[in-house]
């Protein structure tokens, strides 16, 4: 869906060539019907199949409570005008089932600024395909503000596991959230294929200390710890543990978000004016890695991408011709640097949106 809007081409960065990766594939493949089926009217029509059913984890939402804000502010963790943080947990009703957790966030101020060693909450959904079940959990729902009564992805998981699927992690853009339409489109899309869907709700706004030189940028530096404890939430909670399997993770991330999993699959942040150089946060359980339009601007990754050079898990980069915040150069650069199968697909005529 996301190549629709552009032509493209297929570029292999040299001297190595793509190379299928069965790491993170479904054990089996769920029959695609050509039959859409309507869900919404935010959201158009995906094809699924009459026994594969794409269902989520609760995000109920407590329609008791007051809304001061838009709906956009908690989703995106703006500040309040007294300067409290908003955030999406304070909206929702109390379910065991509901992914959220706090998390301590490392106490260095050189890397997380005022909020070092503070604790944040963090909040997310999981997305299933379910074959036992017939009925789609989101027949009926509106997904996106601004019909706030509708935003409700609350689900009856199954009673017994059908079989493990393989975890994608989704990270959004900075500011953005998993909700966002035609993003979440392509989770659902991805859910019907036999894979599990984790999103967490990063909040970014939700960080007073702004970016400095990519030295302290807890917006940034925080998303790759706050993932690592999504996964251990879901592999010690009995309604999830036995859905996923754990060996099979690979992340997904758009802009910041593909920043993200670039250090998390072990790429190094460099700060050239000073030579600072750090491994964020590294998880080794992801094993595979898809970027859209990934930051990496003012050489992130350091000049060339020469943090990238201890990549070795599969890595797909997907950019637009025209993005206007990071360069062709910087991706075939930092591309060139990663040692495990890499491959571009460059977006003609697409920006960075």
């Amino acid at each position: 869906m996301l190549l629709a809007a552009c032509d493209t081409t297929h570029q292999a960065p040299t001297d190595q060539e793509l190379t299928t990766d069965s790491s993170i594939a479904p054990s089996s493949q769920p029959t695609i019907s050509s039959t859409p089926t309507e869900r919404t009217k935010k959201l158009s029509p995906i094809t699924q199949s009459s026994d594969l059913t794409v269902t989520a984890s609760p995000l109920q939402w407590d329609l008791a409570q007051p809304f001061t804000y838009p709906i956009e502010a908690y989703l995106s963790g703006d500040l309040s005008v007294d300067q409290a943080p908003l955030y999406i947990q304070t909206l929702l009703e109390k379910n065991s089932n509901t992914i959220a957790f706090d998390l301590k966030i490392p106490d260095s101020a050189t890397l997380y600024g005022s909020e070092a060693g503070t604790t944040l909450p963090y909040v997310g959904y999981l997305l299933l395909p379910q074959p036992d079940l017939v009925q789609s959990a989101f027949s009926q729902a509106t997904l996106y503000p601004p019909n706030i009564a509708q935003l409700d992805l609350s689900v009856t998981l199954s009673s017994t596991a059908i079989q493990k699927y393989p975890l994608i992690i989704y990270s959004h853009g900075l500011g953005s959230d998993p909700l966002e339409p035609s993003f979440f489109e392509n989770l659902l899309t991805i859910a019907t294929h036999g894979y599990a869907v984790l999103a967490l709700f990063h909040g970014d706004n939700r960080f007073a200390t702004p970016p400095t030189y990519y030295q302290s940028w807890p917006q940034f530096y925080v998303r790759g710890a706050a993932i690592s404890a999504a996964i251990d939430f879901l592999n010690n909670h009995d309604s999830y543990r036995y859905l996923i399997d754990f060996n099979k993770i690979g992340g997904l991330g758009n802009s910041l978000g593909g920043s993200t999993m670039l250090s998390m699959a072990g790429a190094e942040v460099i700060r050239n004016i000073e030579g600072y150089t750090t491994a964020i946060h590294h998880d080794d359980r992801i094993k595979a890695i898809a970027l859209i339009n990934p930051y990496l601007g003012e050489s992130l990754f350091g000049y060339g991408g020469v943090g990238a050079k201890s990549l070795a898990i599969p890595l797909l980069t997907m950019t637009g011709e025209q993005d206007e915040l990071t360069s062709q150069y910087a991706y075939q650069s930092l591309l060139k640097q990663v040692k495990g199968p890499r491959y571009l697909i460059n977006l003609l005529e697409c920006g960075h949106d």
